[in-house]
């Protein structure tokens, strides 16, 4: 098999959609919580548009009408930069061998029509990045002659650290989400204070305000809890946090962005539609705005009320697990429930 090195033509991006899945596989092996699992793909006229641009480059090694790898490049002008002098840089975007071509020659073609194009276009350096995890890669492009310039670090945040409600305010019809505060003290003791709400999620009821008072800490220094405002009186009848999910245990979400939702409701505005509404923004908020992946919740398996609203918010049944409340030192079945990411 020889392989000829030539420059895309219209239609390529149906040829090159095989070694497109290979790239993304490989990307999402390595980083499946930046990746995803299927590759996205060239329509004729995103493909068409690249094509056309003067500085924009796509080279197809083809071998008996198949495409056994590609490169995808463009030559980058930095002019008028306060730190940097003016200069021409080509950026090697994209390159792709397929598996069972590799080492065969065709990278070292595809990146030899890299070079050429950069010295034709009077580029000072020919640059690209590459990931940590790609060890193949990183020894190709140094046999290439390219050498490591700079290092970009990374500090991976656990997906209910990510999450920071601090300086976030959420409106339904008939509810205000809003951080907590110290002075929403003694309406947090209010509910919390009565039998049965805090049991139903694994605490027990309040007895003293001292008591409200360092769980109230708790959750202003842990800028993961919405406090539930009841519009029509300003007063605070409920919490709604956003927590580590149980998916983090399980191998088939790996990679997943997700939190666990938890609600607690004063018992004197159960059965009116609330918390519903409620989670139904926090839903929102989580896909549109923090980019999660998913949402997770649970119950106790006798809490009929929350099971309830988590049907109406749309989340499918998993699983039963038993779950230890530490502070009722009691075990609880518990059904666990996941929202995927529209």
């Amino acid at each position: 098999m020889t392989p000829v090195i030539r420059r895309a033509r219209p239609g390529d991006h149906l040829l090159i959609r095989e070694l497109q899945q290979e790239v993304a596989a490989l990307h999402y092996e390595g980083r499946p919580d930046l990746f995803q699992k299927e590759g996205r793909y060239y329509s004729e006229e995103a493909f068409a548009r690249l094509l056309a641009k003067p500085d924009e480059f796509i080279w197809i090694a083809e071998a008996d009408g198949k495409a056994v790898g590609y490169a995808f490049a463009l030559v980058q002008r930095a002019r008028n930069n306060a730190t940097f002098r003016d200069f021409n840089r080509f950026y090697i975007d994209d390159v792709c061998v397929s598996s069972a071509c590799q080492r065969q020659g065709i990278g070292r073609l595809l990146m030899e029509e890299c070079k050429q194009q950069a010295r034709r276009s009077h580029c000072h350096t020919i640059d690209l990045g590459v990931w940590s995890f790609n060890h193949n890669a990183i020894a190709f492009y140094e046999s290439c002659g390219l050498k490591e310039r700079e290092r970009r670090m990374e500090l991976i945040l656990p997906d209910e650290e990510m999450i920071d409600v601090s300086g976030t305010v959420l409106e339904t019809d008939r509810l205000i989400l809003r951080p907590f505060r110290e002075t929403d003290l003694e309406d947090f003791y209010a509910y919390a204070s009565v039998e049965g709400v805090g049991e139903m999620a694994g605490w027990p009821h309040h007895t003293s305000m001292e008591t409200s008072r360092r769980v109230l800490d708790s959750f202003i220094c842990g800028r993961n809890i919405f406090a539930v405002v009841w519009k029509e009186t300003g007063r605070v009848i409920g919490s709604l946090g956003l927590h580590e999910s149980w998916t983090a245990e399980k191998t088939e979400y790996r990679g997943l962005r997700c939190v666990d939702v938890g609600y607690v409701l004063a018992k004197a505005f159960w059965g009116r539609g609330l918390m519903p509404e409620a989670v139904r923004r926090v839903i929102r908020y989580g896909f549109e705005e923090c980019c999660l992946d998913a949402l997770t919740v649970c119950h106790f398996e006798e809490n009929d009320r929350s099971r309830r609203v988590i049907e109406k918010c749309g989340f499918r049944y998993v699983d039963d697990n038993v779950w230890h409340a530490e502070q009722l030192d009691k075990d609880f079945v518990e059904k666990r429930y996941i929202l995927m990411r529209p």
